[in-house]
């Protein structure tokens, strides 16, 4: 990407910025009439910028293929409650959440996925068996499309037995039982 920037005179202190993602990759490098321009990153209403110092001149961006997946770490899972868990992990990148889980290592047969991107996960699970072991694995994607799945073995947690909770009425109600003496 090439652009130029013309300022005004006695223009100081102006700053200048570019997504850091875009269609063709991350941007690696600036520079402006050949030479390297540094710049700092920042997310201004969810876009990551490059802001950099303006100046008069023409300007090059170089923008390089993301090839590198997102890198998963700190998988966890909570049964909640006896039919609920929660799975937590976490990303280097802003990717998406997804959990592919079922009752038997070997075929992960149910999925649940939270929305948007992040670097913080949390998916909840419902709708699980009491007192059932639950095997799963949690994959992010980034928005190039590179996937990482993680952990490599399918992870484990149990939920807890269900409790009977019974609100009838008792049988005995209204029944007088003679006192001893």
């Amino acid at each position: 990407l090439t652009f130029s920037i013309t300022m005004r005179t006695n223009t100081n202190g102006a700053q200048a910025m570019l997504p850091v993602l875009a269609g063709a990759g991350t941007l690696s490098e600036l520079s402006l009439n050949e030479d390297p321009v540094n710049f700092s990153v920042q997310l201004t209403k969810g876009i990551t910028y490059a802001v950099f110092t303006a100046a008069t001149g023409n300007y090059a961006a170089t923008y390089t293929a993301d090839t590198t997946p997102p890198v998963i770490s700190s998988i966890s899972a909570v049964a909640d409650t006896s039919t609920t868990a929660t799975v937590t992990w976490t990303t280097d990148e802003l990717s998406s959440s997804l959990v592919n889980y079922g009752t038997s290592s070997s075929s992960l047969n149910l999925q649940a996925s939270a929305t948007g991107m992040g670097t913080q996960h949390s998916v909840s699970l419902s709708g699980l068996a009491p007192n059932a072991v639950y095997y799963f694995q949690v994959a992010s994607a980034d928005s190039f499309g590179n996937s990482a799945i993680g952990p490599s073995s399918p992870a484990s947690f149990q939920t807890p037995a269900g409790s009977i909770n019974d609100s009838s009425p008792s049988d005995f109600a209204g029944v007088r039982v003679p006192a001893r003496h």
